[in-house]
């Protein structure tokens, strides 16, 4: 019987197949205490992350704080710059009346000297048809 193994055989097969099994347990434990020590343990995670989370909850709480003084300012600024261009509307329409008021009183007085230019001549001309007499 071709087939038959001795016992040596056998024991030694069997032998091989725990080598090999023992190797294979080896290795596996050898990747899972690689994976392992790459991981982060959960209780420290837990902790990280809620700092982090805290962190975040902070800096939203400032920018907020930051976004209402900006939009206090500007509309504080907004108001005193209405102010002050209300106060230079109102100057500007002095302004406009003064120049018109002047416009007004150039015209009549350009006006006056030219009638009283006219007035002279007129009366030049009357000395000068009397022949001076």
């Amino acid at each position: 019987m071709a087939d038959e193994r001795s016992l040596g055989e056998i024991g030694r097969a069997v032998d091989r197949v725990e080598r090999q099994l023992h190797e294979a347990q080896r290795a596996m434990d050898d990747r899972i205490t690689k994976l392992a020590s790459d991981m982060v343990p959960t209780t420290l995670w837990s902790v990280e992350h809620k700092t982090v989370v805290e962190d975040v909850h902070d800096v939203r709480t400032d920018m907020q704080a930051g976004l209402a003084r900006v939009e206090s300012a500007v509309a504080e600024k907004f108001k005193t710059t209405g102010r002050e261009i209300a106060g230079l509307k109102t100057e500007i329409k002095a302004v406009r009346e003064e120049r018109a008021k002047h416009s007004i009183n150039t015209w009549q007085i350009t006006i006056a000297l030219v009638a009283a230019l006219a007035a002279v001549a007129l009366v030049v001309e009357g000395l000068l048809q009397s022949g001076g007499h």
